[in-house]
């Protein structure tokens, strides 16, 4: 198959070989961060794109910060990322996403729930909508 885009090709080998890089297979992945490893193959060349949380939990897993990377990448500094929060009128969040809530305990009703799952991606748990195909 081809590509989706020169940009998908690019960024799927980049995220193969930051994987190589550490040593890390695809079945490694799956089971760490419960990411299909048809879809990620698919991904690494380049015939799929990633969800943005997605990309951002693998990068975590991989110790990459992605937000700092696009800043530093871009030459941002807080001040600007600041400067732009409030000609947007966003407010600076007071929390960390992780600590706004608690993720429910898993006692066995996500098995029988036919919308919602749980999974882990970088070390927290994540309630996910499950998708019909």
């Amino acid at each position: 198959m081809k590509p989706k885009s020169p940009s998908h090709q690019i960024m799927g080998e980049i995220l193969k070989a930051i994987r190589l890089q550490q040593n890390r297979t695809l079945q490694d992945l799956t089971r760490d961060l419960k990411i299909d490893t048809s879809g990620l193959s698919r991904v690494e060349r380049g015939l799929q794109g990633f969800p943005q949380d997605t990309l951002v939990s693998l990068l975590g897993y991989y110790g990459i910060d992605l937000p700092a990377l696009l800043m530093s990448a871009a030459g941002l500094t807080e001040a600007d990322i600041e400067e732009a929060r409030r000609k947007s009128k966003v407010q600076k969040p007071e929390m960390a996403p992780e600590e706004l809530c608690e993720a429910p305990t898993d006692d066995g009703w996500l098995d029988h729930n036919p919308v919602l799952s749980s999974r882990q991606y970088a070390g927290h748990t994540m309630l996910l909508c499950r998708r019909s195909f």
